[in-house]
């Protein structure tokens, strides 16, 4: 038996052929992950120089969206190699005044832990349903940002 070699573009291929299927199930309609690949630095011009070892790759991921009692959630993660550096809330409950006002404080600061922590959140007093929803959004987002940044990039 032959090993599987995965690409990158078998993985496209593979999501392209699948996430249309998860599209149709899922509720909200808006649910599903999209991965951005963050632009490569530039080559260097030195070329002298001793190379160095490859940088790690980033990657950027936002995750699903997060259906909440009080509205939606959505959580953006950038890896670079496994090393969550980034967990950006792009969408928290804003539906009303108390909602904005807790939302202010519990965005950052359930960023702070995620980033902190590397991807685990306990969560904001007070803003339980956010706490769940970013948690949700944040660890599909970090699943599929880790398969992304493991995947072989083909070169030729």
């Amino acid at each position: 038996m032959k090993p599987v070699a995965l690409t990158l573009s078998g993985l496209v291929l593979g999501l392209t052929a699948v996430l249309p299927l998860a599209r149709q199930a899922a509720t909200p309609p808006q649910l599903g992950v999209q991965i951005a690949p963050v632009a490569a630095p530039p080559p260097p011009t030195n070329l002298g120089a001793p190379r160095l070892a490859p940088t790690a790759r980033t990657v950027s991921v936002t995750g699903p969206v997060v259906a909440t009692r009080y509205g939606p959630v959505q959580v953006r993660v950038v890896l670079t190699g496994h090393r969550l550096v980034s967990a950006v809330a792009v969408q928290l409950p804003d539906g009303d005044g108390q909602s904005r006002s807790i939302n202010r404080a519990a965005g950052p600061a359930l960023a702070r832990q995620a980033v902190a922590s590397q991807g685990t959140v306990d969560g904001i007093s007070g803003a339980t349903w956010t706490s769940n929803g970013y948690r949700r959004s944040l660890q599909a987002a970090l699943d599929a940002a880790r398969a992304a940044a493991t995947v072989p990039v083909a070169t030729g």
